[in-house]
């Protein structure tokens, strides 16, 4: 079933959380003072840069288990876009109907939310 995808889910939210934190708490002074202090702008980029994939494969597991909820709920009544998404999904990554390893149907759902335009 889905209930492993908690496990994966937490760890990459557990990858993006670390990412986040700040660069440092002490920025230190340059050039003597006289400019600004060093904004460490690159740092936070390269944490950002850090943050990317955990969260395309995090938005790749909402999209595979909203799938899933949408099929258990018989699909009707979604909105357009959402119903779209939906069908888009189940054309790539088959409905969850026996336990299977989910890694591929993630990837693939997030690369279905990398071109989605609704």
């Amino acid at each position: 079933g889905m209930v492993p995808l908690q496990k994966t889910a937490n760890s990459l939210l557990s990858e993006i959380l670390n990412a986040a934190q700040p660069a440092v708490f002490n920025v230190p002074p340059v050039s003597d003072m006289v400019e600004d202090m060093a904004t460490l702008a690159m740092v936070c980029v390269g944490n950002l840069n850090r943050m990317l994939q955990p969260l395309r494969l995090l938005a790749g597991v909402e999209a595979l288990v909203a799938a899933q909820a949408m099929d258990l709920r018989d699909s009707q009544g979604f909105a357009s876009r959402t119903q779209s998404l939906h069908d888009i999904i189940r054309s790539q990554v088959p409905m969850l109907t026996q336990d299977r390893s989910l890694g591929q149907d993630i990837q693939k759902c997030a690369g279905i939310l990398t071109g989605f335009d609704g």
